[in-house]
């Protein structure tokens, strides 16, 4: 299968319900995505329960992306926000989107206007970037994979990228997945196997 398959918004992600695939519980709903803005990954869900609190979920206890839900590996799956550093990791709704994207010249390539996740292993993320409000409506814009970030400001309203980022880049999500975001899955598979990987104890500094 495509990569570009394989890609989905952050935004068609929030909002569906997460269940358990032993049991079939629904254990919430998807609240926001948790990125690692340097190394380019999706760390894990903050999930909405049932009974309206903010749980998280780790990314290796994602069984599946399906087309309506998101399946759990089990009931225990989605563990309270206090037991777990990747509650302090940057996410999508509340860091990322919206934040402006230079470079470490100081050119600004313009603001993240939409995250895209590789719902299969590997977990990447790219950022749709885009310069202005015409480039949203004639659909122009930068796709980068976010591998190529340096760093995510504390206030969250800047991402810095190298000087050749836009090289790594692509006109379209199709072009980004056919060129730049196979080749690092291409990598990612042979350096760091086909399992669900290990991540960090906490998240990237």
């Amino acid at each position: 299968m495509a990569v570009v398959d394989n890609m989905q918004t952050a935004d068609a992600l929030i909002g569906m319900p997460v269940l358990s695939r032993v049991t079939g519980n629904k254990l919430g709903e998807v609240h926001d995505l948790i990125l690692d803005p340097v190394r380019g990954e999706l760390l894990g869900l903050w999930v909405r329960s049932p009974g309206g609190a903010l749980d998280v979920m780790d990314y290796r206890e994602v069984y599946s992306f399906g087309r309506d839900a998101v399946m759990a590996a089990g009931d225990d799956s989605v563990i309270p926000s206090a037991e777990t550093p990747l509650a302090e990791a940057p996410c999508v709704k509340r860091d990322v989107a919206g934040a402006r994207v230079v470079t470490e010249g100081g050119t600004l390539l313009g603001q993240v206007a939409n995250v895209y996740v590789h719902l299969v292993w590997p977990p990447l993320v790219a950022y749709e970037v885009r310069e202005s409000l015409l480039d949203k409506v004639l659909g122009r814009g930068l796709f980068i994979p976010a591998s190529v970030g340096r760093a995510l400001s504390h206030d969250a309203q800047r991402i810095i990228v190298p000087e050749d980022a836009p090289r790594a880049a692509a006109a379209s999500l199709e072009e980004l997945a056919r060129g730049p975001m196979a080749v690092l899955i291409e990598d990612e598979t042979v350096v760091r196997g086909r399992g669900r990987p290990e991540l960090p104890e906490g998240p990237a500094s």
